[in-house]
């Protein structure tokens, strides 16, 4: 038995059970032959009480020779035609709601089947005959292609095209549907209208608009109570809660995710879009219809480039990795903050990367280059440029939920990795268009950082020298500190501390080299690269460190309750909060925090013992 066929049975019990007592009838050309009814097991004869896995069984069976050959369709109402004015959805459901039980239980079917032939499969593997290379190749054979499906036994009467040009239209100018869910359920209602099987998110999404009750059956009729279904999202969804709260309440991705490419043409058109779109989910949807209305759209989409959904389901990959969780915005008062937030977000790297991508495509045609051979380096070079990096090797993509849940932003450490690449820079085998670009946004994004620490220190502000210690490169007031570099400050330290075997503390000034003895411990260059991911993990996977090893990341014993609270926190309101404390006057360093730049407060410590990986003595 397979590993996964318990719970892949139990989807599609569950799924038989959303159409089971369903009859349908079953023709050949106009003629009626029988019924057919959906039942735990599959289709059953009405009549006669014989089982069937496929509708094109049940045929067969009924009609025994005479059906070699014919075209069994089960009988469906005609597809509506409308009339004068706009059309009334309510009007069609029947029509639309019976389809949809037939694409629901070919589905099922079909899933059921998949298991099946899974099985099969995987029998014939193991029943493989020689040994060594000849036997791994005859079980690659068996586990080889696409496993057989069958569409919906039905077709669209006549010509659908108006039909489906009108119902567009009015599903397009529902209120409650975002742009992307709009695209979606056009997208499936053409292929339920022309007999193509549906993806089961489709159904639900289709049965959402045409039947008002849907919502409150498919919650009726799901096999496991709420609590059940609360415990089993859970894994999931406080995880994703946690990185949503954390990294809600501020603009953050001007001077993170996109700082490289930071007073662009492209950024500034896409900073001031952002304010406007923190209150509007009307600019969203004026961005997104740009997006996909540009007639390099197609090509970007081919080519690769990230256009993040701002309504995917909590943990999709299409989501931002900072606004992985759903949850948050449905909190009274904090969820309009939440969602305001991921607005901001979403457009303003969405548009980035589009306004980038597209007049890059457009100075490139005006300057004869092959823009097909173009667009693939030029999107992933783009996505890089605002944090959503791809992960190295098919293992790390393969396993990227697991990433996920590690990490607190892996595409936005993957787009580090790719910036600070010599090859992007200097291969040949990079395009001279995208070299380019990389050399131009790395010249503005140093000039504009190193610009920044300049006036800071012109303004009396202390500017971190020593690469091995936690203030480099930053800009200091007080206890207070102003990151500029977008993330890359770390790997830059970290490179300096491994190269020179020691390590600068921020809070006492100590400088400890590798092999020193500290709190009992000798200090590695393991224990530095601990550090340096530890300050990498998941808000989730941070806390149940700091819980196991029952010290936090400074060293101090962990205070269980006040870290739970800290990770359900606003960050930026968190770092205002510690400014607050220390000195109130300099409550206005939080301005670039709200805008990206790392803001941290702490005051100097007499004692300090090392790395947060080393247990200071008792």
């Amino acid at each position: 038995m397979l590993p996964s066929s318990v719970a892949e049975q139990s989807k599609i019990d569950v799924g038989l059970k959303k159409v089971r007592g369903r009859v349908f009838e079953l023709r050949k050309g106009d003629e009626p032959i029988g019924q057919v009814k959906i039942t735990a097991f599959g289709l059953q004869d009405v009549d006669t009480g014989r089982a069937y896995k496929t509708f094109e069984d049940a045929a067969a069976d009924m009609l025994g020779d005479a059906a070699k050959g014919a075209e069994i369709r089960v009988a469906m109402p005609e597809v509506p035609q409308p009339g004068e004015g706009e059309v009334d959805l309510a009007e069609m459901s029947n029509e639309i709601l019976s389809r949809l039980d037939v694409a629901r239980a070919t589905d099922i079917l079909n899933r059921q089947s998949i298991r099946e032939q899974r099985g099969q499969r995987v029998a014939q593997a193991m029943a493989a005959e020689g040994e060594g290379l000849a036997k791994h190749y005859a079980q690659a054979r068996a586990l080889k292609g696409k496993y057989a499906k069958m569409d919906l036994p039905f077709k669209a009467y006549g010509d659908p095209t108006q039909f489906l040009d009108e119902t567009i239209k009015a599903i397009n100018k529902l209120p409650d549907l975002q742009f992307f869910e709009q695209f979606r359920a056009g997208t499936a209602l053409i292929k339920l209208v022309h007999g193509e099987s549906l993806e089961t998110n489709e159904i639900k999404l289709l049965r959402r608009i045409f039947d008002p009750k849907a919502v409150d059956e498919l919650r009726e009729i799901t096999s496991d109570p709420k609590w059940k279904q609360i415990l089993k999202a859970a894994p999931v969804e406080i995880p994703a809660t946690m990185r949503t709260m954390m990294s809600a309440g501020d603009l953050s991705p001007a001077l993170r995710q996109g700082i490289t490419r930071v007073a662009s043409k492209e950024w500034n058109d896409a900073f001031r879009v952002m304010h406007k779109a923190v209150g509007s989910e009307e600019i969203v949807k004026d961005v997104y219809r740009y997006i996909m209305t540009h007639p390099d759209y197609p090509l970007a989409l081919r080519s690769g480039l990230e256009i993040t959904d701002i309504d995917a389901p909590t943990g999709s990959r299409h989501r931002e990795e900072a606004f992985a969780g759903k949850f948050p915005e449905k909190l009274p008062i904090i969820g309009s903050i939440v969602r305001g937030s991921e607005r901001a977000y979403n457009v303003f790297l969405n548009k980035l990367r589009a306004d980038t991508f597209y007049n890059e495509i457009e100075d490139a045609r005006r300057l004869g280059i092959d823009v097909e051979g173009l667009a693939p380096q030029l999107a992933r070079y783009i996505n890089a440029a605002t944090g959503r990096g791809r992960l190295p090797g098919k293992a790390l993509r393969q396993g990227a939920g697991i990433i996920n849940a590690l990490f607190f932003s892996p595409r936005l450490i993957a787009s580090r990795i790719t910036l600070m690449d010599p090859r992007l820079y200097l291969s040949p085998k990079t395009p001279r268009r995208v070299r380019m670009l990389a050399l131009k946004d790395l010249m503005r994004f140093g000039t504009f950082s190193f610009g920044i620490l300049g006036l800071a220190k012109l303004a009396g502000a202390d500017i971190g020298m020593d690469p091995t210690s936690a203030d480099f490169g930053k800009a200091k007031v007080g206890n207070t500190r102003v990151d500029f570099f977008g993330g890359f400050q770390q790997y830059a330290r970290l490179g300096a501390q491994l190269v020179k075997g020691e390590y600068t503390s921020s809070t006492t000034g100590e400088t400890h080299k590798v092999g020193e003895r500290i709190g009992g411990k000798v200090l590695t260059r393991g224990d530095l690269i601990t550090r340096f991911f530890r300050q990498k993990l998941s808000p989730f996977a941070s806390l149940v460190w700091d819980i196991v090893s029952g010290y936090d990341e400074s060293g101090k014993e962990v205070d269980i309750p006040k870290e739970i609270i800290d990770r359900f926190t606003f960050m930026v309101l968190n770092d205002a909060i510690d400014i607050v404390k220390d000195d109130p006057t300099h409550l206005p360093l939080i301005i670039p925090g709200v805008y990206g730049a790392g803001v941290q407060t702490y005051k100097p410590e007499e004692k300090h013992f090392g790395l947060p990986s080393v247990r200071p003595p008792r």
